[in-house]
């Protein structure tokens, strides 16, 4: 079930546009998230090693673990991660969520890897 703000509904999301929390996403705002270096290398990581902690995900990539809760709460507001379970100290685990997307969020991320 997709996320939502409290009294909205996701029936309204247009066709062929990715579904943000809160309002369809423009792809403009869709590239400016997915094509960062660091958001990148998160995604790279959960789709390699998921599902993570953001903790976990921040020793992999080098990243202080502040940073990657933010790029991970951005990354959740455009559906682009979701959680699953959490770790016992309570952390979400997160896991990729791009099949829903635009093929070239997932090019992206593969030519990222790569680099």
């Amino acid at each position: 079930m997709a996320r939502t703000r409290p009294g909205r509904s996701t029936s309204h999301a247009r066709p062929g546009r990715p579904w943000c929390r809160w309002r369809s996403v423009s792809p403009s705002s869709l590239e400016a998230i997915v094509r960062h270096e660091g958001r990148l290398d998160v995604l790279c990581c959960i789709l390699d090693g998921g599902p993570l902690a953001a903790v976990q995900v921040g020793a992999r990539i080098g990243k202080p673990n502040r940073v990657v809760r933010h790029w991970l709460e951005l990354l959740a507001a455009f559906s682009l991660v979701d959680t699953l379970g959490a770790l016992d100290g309570g952390d979400p685990l997160y896991i990729a969520t791009l099949d829903d997307h635009p093929t070239w969020v997932r090019e992206a991320v593969i030519d990222h890897r790569r680099e």
